[in-house]
């Protein structure tokens, strides 16, 4: 399980990941990784694909890859279309230039999120959710 981060191919990736999982029998569960490295219009898009998919009942999660300000905002509240259960896979504190996202994010998580990479992230985060913590590289 991850998302991905395909600026080229938005539109219709996550059917597309989601047939090749289950071509070669494994389970897959897909989040496109909301983004605004790609401008505000990749985030834009990205986060209607994750809609989309949810909409059409398939299992996935709502993906984002380095949080800034301007990609947490969609998770200010659940975004619309996102059902319950869905959560929200997250890339947090993946290296030094994002060691301020504990505070971006700490009244913003919650329960059903999983949080990914945390390489960078402090004890004393207040994150809510499952976290994947990857220790600081020696």
């Amino acid at each position: 399980m991850d998302h991905h981060e395909s600026p080229q191919a938005i539109e219709g990736s996550l059917d597309v990941i989601a047939a090749a999982g289950a071509e070669v029998g494994i389970r897959v569960v897909c989040a496109y990784g909301v983004t605004d490295r790609h401008g505000r219009e990749g985030a834009r898009r990205g986060l209607e694909e994750n809609r989309r998919f949810l909409q059409a009942g398939a299992g996935a999660w709502s993906g984002c890859t380095r949080p800034s300000p301007a990609t947490t905002r969609p998770w200010r509240r659940r975004p619309a279309g996102c059902r319950p259960g869905s959560g929200v896979h997250i890339h947090v504190a993946e290296g030094p230039g994002d060691i301020a996202a504990a505070d971006r994010l700490a009244g913003l998580s919650r329960d059903d999120w999983l949080m990914a990479h945390c390489v960078h992230l402090p004890d004393d985060h207040r994150l809510r959710g499952t976290i994947a913590h990857n220790p600081a590289p020696t």
